[in-house]
């Protein structure tokens, strides 16, 4: 038997591709599928066992999505699931994380008020899925009635500080 350990080259300088970073962002505003072309199957294909995935959404499109969910889960026409927040919480919170890699990392200086604009989104972000939480545990619809209401200043500031970030590249 033999052992193969790999380890860090210290001396790999990597090339960080700003235009496909812009790509995908683009891509995130309008809703795009980035991975399409790298699939070799078919999301939305049916069989006699599956139904496809229906009703996909991208990019900024989950917010139209996430909205019209939570208003049937509230009229009692879909059961409650909370992960979608959670989702959007750890989108919002590995976007951060990019951004302040960026900065720190590859030296690539994103203004502070951009980060701190952020920041303040991944707050709000915050807020929605602690809301979010506190309807699963007590079925309060006014809990439920704030997440709806706060989801469409979410996509606009969302939208905002994308289409910042792309002119800034």
């Amino acid at each position: 038997m033999e052992f193969i350990f790999f380890s860090v080259n210290p001396n790999y300088n990597y090339d960080f591709n700003i235009d496909l970073m812009k790509n995908y962002l683009n891509d995130y505003i309008f809703g795009s599928d980035s991975g399409y072309p790298y699939r070799t199957y078919n999301l939305k294909r049916q069989t006699g066992s599956n139904t496809g995935l229906q009703s996909i959404s991208y990019g900024l499109d989950i917010y139209d999505m996430l909205q019209k969910y939570y208003k049937e889960v509230k009229q009692e026409e879909k059961t409650f699931f909370i992960q979608p927040l959670h989702v959007l919480y750890d989108h919002k919170y590995l976007m951060l994380q990019r951004l302040l890699y960026l900065n720190k990392e590859l030296k690539f200086k994103i203004p502070n008020d951009l980060l701190e604009e952020y920041s303040m989104l991944f707050s709000e972000v915050n807020i929605l899925r602690n809301l979010g939480i506190k309807y699963w545990v007590s079925r309060k619809v006014s809990a439920l009635d704030t997440v709806i209401s706060r989801i469409p200043g979410i996509k606009q500031k969302d939208l905002y500080l994308t289409t910042k970030l792309i002119n800034l590249l």
